[in-house]
C-alpha cells in the first residue's frame, strides 16, 4: 500500500492492528508506543487506514458520524455485508438499536453474571500460557456461550 501525498512522513507507522508486536511482545506497549507520536497516525498495513491514538479524539470519532461515518468499522475494508447495527450511521440505525435495547438493560444483563462468573474462570484455566486466545479455548466453547445466553443449564449441553 502506498502512502497517500496527503498523509504526513511523520504521522506514518510502520503498524499492523493484528498484529502490534513480535510473538513474545508486550502488545500494550505496542500500542503505547503510537502515543510517543502524533495524535492521528497512518498505517499502510491492512490496506492502509488512521490510528487515532488519543481520548479526546477517538471520542470525537465515535460520537461524530457525519464526519466519521461507521459504514466501515472493520479493517481491511472488505466486501460483506454491514454489522448490524455496529456498521449503520444515524437516523438509519434507531430501528436496529430499538430491537437490541431491552437484551442490553442492566436488567436483562444481569441474569447472565452467575453463569458468566462460573464459565470466565473454567475457560481462563484452558488459556494460561497461550498466545493465541482463540487456540487456546476448548472446542464446545462457543456452544456453552450460547447455552448461557440461552439459559440452558451448562450441564446439558
Amino acid at each position: 500500500m502506498v502512502t497517500p501525498p496527503h498523509v504526513r512522513t511523520d504521522q506514518v507507522v510502520d503498524f499492523d492492528f493484528y498484529r502490534p508486536c513480535t510473538p513474545g511482545g508486550d502488545p500494550f506497549l505496542a500500542w503505547k508506543s503510537l502515543q510517543d507520536g502524533p495524535a492521528m497516525r497512518w498505517t499502510p498495513h491492512n490496506g492502509g487506514h488512521w490510528i487515532a491514538t488519543r481520548g479526546a479524539d477517538i471520542k470525537e470519532i465515535l460520537t461524530d458520524w457525519e464526519r466519521f461515518s461507521s459504514s466501515c468499522a472493520f479493517i481491511p475494508k472488505t466486501d460483506r455485508p454491514r454489522a448490524v447495527p455496529l456498521e449503520y450511521d444515524p437516523p438509519e440505525h434507531a430501528p436496529l438499536r430499538k430491537m437490541l435495547i431491552p437484551a442490553m438493560t442492566p436488567s436483562a444483563v444481569r441474569i447472565w453474571v452467575d453463569e458468566a462468573r462460573a464459565l470466565v474462570p473454567e475457560l481462563g484455566q484452558h488459556l494460561i500460557g497461550r498466545q493465541d486466545l482463540a487456540v487456546g479455548l476448548p472446542g464446545d466453547a462457543p456452544v456453552r456461550r450460547h447455552a448461557v445466553r440461552q439459559a440452558v443449564a451448562l450441564e446439558a449441553v
